[in-house]
């Protein structure tokens, strides 16, 4: 009789838990999109996602932009390019609202409100935030950070990117240099690989290509590997990343992710790890005193792991949407001469 009680007890325990938790993820998942989505519907400058899901958010459209071997936020394009594109667009990742601003005036209200009443939050680093932890992308804004951001901006100034424009010249010569005539390519990737290149010597100095080339080990969700250079193990360990964010399990249950305790968040971690490795004993061997690094690498200001963060932040921010503008740029410029 006494084991049938204790069996019981703990049953509605189990029970109660079981509720709590499905509550939770409710209120989560359902109540709190929801009622958000409500919120901002009766401002007409703000557009919210057509293609909204409970659970999963607004996935859709990246899935199928992807898929379609377009940029993933491709359907940004004709939101800002409608005669009165809205101010403001609300989406969804998991159950997280995104607002991406999409005119001059609701940037300018953002700054009226940063830092005082909006600031970073830590959303950024439970997705590619992993990568670069602790940097100007991910912390909270106090005089720490400006400090280090105003040192970075200074250092990356005019008159030292300026130098490093016949190294820009020559990387594209050696790009387009390889591309066979009459072969069709993707245009995005080739820009792309030109501006990765080109960023990545500006940053870590001239030496960095040659000396890092294969030297890094990716490991693949079944557990084999292989050997990669930074370029390729930096694509993969981002699109390793961006896939995650939409796993179910990761979404609904956050603290696996947040903790990286199963796969193929425990995977990334330990590339993400592979990765920051290589280029910490990169760094300590490197002889080019001209590379960014060289110039920041002795200001108190950073900590070892804070500048590694900041250096693979510039990357991040620098390379992809540079080539995606450059390339836009050149195909609208091409398809509207009386603009140009």
């Amino acid at each position: 009789m006494e084991s049938l009680l204790l069996i019981w007890s703990l049953t509605k325990i189990f029970l109660l838990f079981s509720f709590l938790f499905l509550f939770i993820l409710f209120i989560k998942f359902i109540v709190n999109p929801y009622f958000t989505r409500q919120k901002y519907q009766k401002y007409r400058n703000v557009e919210q996602s057509k293609s909204f899901e409970y659970f999963k958010g607004d996935v859709t459209e990246v899935a199928n932009n992807i898929a379609n071997k377009r940029f993933m936020f491709w359907h940004y394009l004709s939101l800002a390019l409608r005669e009165q594109p809205p101010d403001i667009y609300l989406k969804f990742v998991g159950p997280t609202p995104v607002f991406t601003l999409f005119s001059i005036k609701a940037v300018k209200e953002f700054v009226k409100q940063f830092p005082n009443r909006i600031d970073r939050s830590d959303f950024i680093d439970k997705i590619v935030g992993k990568m670069f932890t602790g940097s100007l992308g991910t912390a909270k804004t106090d005089q720490k950070w400006k400090d280090q951001r105003d040192l970075i901006m200074k250092s990356l100034g005019i008159n030292f990117s300026s130098r490093y424009i016949p190294t820009l010249l020559k990387t594209f010569e050696t790009t387009l240099g390889s591309l066979e005539l009459g072969k069709e390519i993707d245009f995005t990737q080739v820009v792309s690989r030109i501006e990765f290149d080109f960023i990545c010597e500006m940053i870590f100095g001239r030496d960095f290509k040659e000396a890092i080339e294969n030297k890094l080990v990716y490991t693949r969700l079944d557990g084999t590997s292989e050997q990669l250079s930074f370029e390729e193990m930096f694509g993969k360990v981002v699109g390793d990343i961006m896939s995650s964010a939409f796993n179910p399990i990761g979404v609904i249950f956050g603290f696996v992710s947040d903790y990286s305790l199963i796969k193929p968040y425990s995977t990334i971690k330990k590339n993400i790890k592979e990765m920051r490795r290589g280029l910490s004993e990169f760094l300590k061997s490197t002889t080019d005193d001209s590379s960014f690094y060289s110039q920041v690498k002795t200001n108190e200001l950073f900590t070892e792991e804070e500048l590694l963060s900041n250096l693979i932040l510039l990357i991040f921010a620098g390379s992809d949407t540079t080539a995606h503008t450059t390339v836009s740029l050149l195909y609208y410029l091409n398809k509207y001469p009386d603009v140009a």
